[in-house]
C-alpha cells in the first residue's frame, strides 16, 4: 500500500528532526524524500527572465556590433511559460538504509543550491 504525504515547513532543522525521528519510531518502513524548496517563487522567476533578457541582449550586441551593422527594435519574443522547478532535493533518508539516521532532534543538513535555467527567444531588427 502506497501513502504520499506532503508537509511544508519552514527551514528549521529542530523541526525536520522531531518529524523525522517521529517516522523513524513509527514502525513503518517509509521511503522519505526531502526537497528544498523557494518561498517566493514569482519573484525568482520574474528575476531569472529579467537576467535572461538582459544576457540575450548582451550577447546579440557582439556579433551585431562585429558585422557592423545595429540592433534596432525588437519584433518578436517567445517565452513557453512552462512551470519552472526550484527545488533541492536532499537524499539524508530513505526507507531500510538507515533507521536510526533521523532519531535524533538534531540534524546537520544544508540544502544544495537551486540550480535552474529556462529559456527565451528574442527576435531583434538589424539596421
Amino acid at each position: 500500500m502506497v501513502h504520499r504525504l506532503k508537509l511544508e515547513i519552514d527551514f528549521d532543522t529542530k523541526q525536520l528532526g522531531r518529524i523525522l525521528g517521529a517516522i523513524s519510531k513509527s514502525g513503518s518502513e517509509p521511503e522519505v524524500n526531502i526537497a528544498f524548496g523557494l518561498r517566493d517563487r514569482e519573484a525568482v522567476c520574474a528575476l531569472l527572465l529579467e537576467d535572461a533578457t538582459k544576457n540575450a541582449r548582451r550577447k546579440a550586441e557582439i556579433p551585431v556590433k562585429a558585422s557592423g551593422v545595429v540592433i534596432g527594435k525588437l519584433i518578436s519574443v517567445n517565452y513557453s511559460w512552462t512551470e519552472l522547478e526550484l527545488l533541492s532535493f536532499t537524499d539524508c533518508y530513505r526507507g531500510n538504509h538507515d533507521h536510526n539516521y533521523a532519531k535524533s532532534v538534531e540534524i546537520d543538513i544544508e540544502p544544495d543550491d537551486v540550480k535552474v535555467s529556462d529559456s527565451v527567444t528574442f527576435i531583434w531588427e538589424i539596421i
